[in-house]
């Protein structure tokens, strides 16, 4: 969806922010300073040397991706994961970070090329787990 600049469409909402925050949306008294609401893939995105690949940089903190097509399962809601105390949410809710200031996703797969560069907090953490972050052309039972 990034790479096609259809994120909205796909029901994602971007945003980059100074901080891991719940809390932002129409009420006024909830939203923080320097949240801002991404609007073209180009402000996170540039192209790479590889035309399968997309580089992911943002000057903020974290980048706050929330998901508005399904809300959290039980199961994340319930997991020793989530310390976090406040109410269910209806969407899904995860936070990147750059350490490194960029890094190269697949187009493809969606996946970094690096699997640590960029570090994910909150639902995709969660659901994104190591057996994800294997190489793509893993086999069981071979020897990398």
């Amino acid at each position: 969806a990034l790479a096609d600049d259809r994120f909205e469409q796909e029901g994602f909402r971007v945003y980059t922010a100074p901080a891991r925050t719940y809390y932002y949306g129409s009420n006024p008294q909830l939203r923080l300073d320097g949240v801002e609401q991404v609007e073209q893939t180009g402000l996170i995105t540039a192209s790479a040397m590889q035309p399968t690949q997309l580089v992911l940089r943002f000057a903020a903190r974290f980048l706050r991706v929330e998901y508005v097509r399904e809300q959290e399962a039980y199961a994340y809601r319930q997991s020793r994961l989530n310390r976090e105390t406040r109410r269910a949410s209806n969407k899904q809710l995860s936070w990147v970070a750059l350490p490194k200031g960029r890094a190269l996703v697949d187009v493809r797969s969606g996946q970094a090329v690096r699997p640590f560069a960029p570090v994910l907090f909150g639902y995709w953490s969660w659901q994104e787990r190591a057996a994800n972050a294997l190489p793509r052309a893993y086999e069981p039972g071979t020897a990398p």
